[in-house]
């Protein structure tokens, strides 16, 4: 994780965010909290969009109305 840290922090300069689009980059996210941009990970942002857009929609699954054999 700190070569990962390392190499984001030699291309902050050129950045006005840094998305870490992998699951396995999301444990990198603390050493980058002093950069002063945002840092977004991929799976708490795409789990909580993923859940917004299910509500929105009104087809999210509603496991009290599975009928189970």
């Amino acid at each position: 994780m700190e070569t990962l840290a390392a190499a984001i922090r030699g291309a902050v300069g050129k950045a006005d965010v840094v998305v870490l689009a992998q699951a396995s980059m999301a444990p990198v996210t603390p050493l980058l909290a002093d950069l002063g941009i945002d840092v977004l990970s991929s799976p708490g942002l795409g789990v909580a969009h993923a859940v917004a857009t299910l509500r929105a929609s009104g087809t999210a699954w509603n496991l009290s109305t599975i009928n189970a054999p």
